[in-house]
C-alpha cells in the first residue's frame, strides 16, 4: 500500500474514482433493469443482448458471495498514513474485493459464452480492479481473491 502515493497523479484521481464507481452494486442493478426494459419493448441495442443479460447473473452471484466472505473473514480495509482514500462510500470489510469479483465475473462469463463484447469488458474489469487499489480501499490480495471469486462464479454460470 505504500506504493499508492507513487502511483497517483492528481489528474487521474477523478477518472479512477469514476471507473471504480462503475462496478458498484447499483450499477449492476440499473444495467439489468435497462436490459430487461429493452427486452420488454423489443429493442436490442447490444449484440446478442439476451446472452449479455444472462451473463449478468455471474456478477450478482459474485457480489453476494463476496458479502458472505467479508462477514466471515472480517478483514479491515487498508489504513495507510498519508494516503487519502478516494472512495469514501465504502463501509464494509475488505476481503475480497466485490467490485473486482463482479467485474471479472461479468468479463469471464462473456468470454466463456463467446460474446462479441468480452474483450472490451475484460479491459474494463482490469481497470476497475486496479482502481480499487488506486483509490486505497483494497490490498492487492483482496483484488486477486476478488478476481478468483469472479472467475469461479462465471464458470458456475457457464456450467448451467
Amino acid at each position: 500500500m505504500s506504493h499508492i502515493p507513487k502511483l497517483r497523479f492528481k489528474w487521474l484521481d477523478g477518472p479512477m474514482w469514476m471507473i471504480t464507481m462503475t462496478a458498484y452494486g447499483l450499477t449492476w442493478f440499473f444495467l439489468f433493469l435497462l436490459l430487461m426494459l429493452s427486452k420488454y419493448i423489443q429493442s436490442d441495442f447490444l449484440p446478442r443482448q439476451e446472452l449479455f443479460l444472462y451473463c449478468l447473473y455471474a456478477p450478482l452471484i459474485a457480489w453476494i458471495a463476496g458479502i458472505f466472505i467479508k462477514k466471515l473473514l472480517n478483514r479491515e480495509r487498508p489504513n495507510v498514513p498519508g494516503v487519502n482514500k478516494l472512495d469514501t462510500i465504502v463501509k464494509d470489510k475488505s476481503f475480497p474485493s466485490s467490485h473486482t469479483s463482479s467485474a471479472v465475473a461479468f468479463a469471464v462469463s462473456l468470454a466463456l459464452f463467446g460474446h462479441p463484447l468480452w474483450a472490451i469488458i475484460s479491459i474494463w474489469a482490469l481497470i476497475v480492479s486496479f482502481s480499487r487499489y488506486y483509490v486505497a480501499v483494497h490490498y492487492p490480495s483482496d483484488i486477486v481473491a476478488g478476481a478468483g471469486l469472479g472467475a469461479l462464479c462465471a464458470v458456475l454460470i457457464y456450467s448451467f
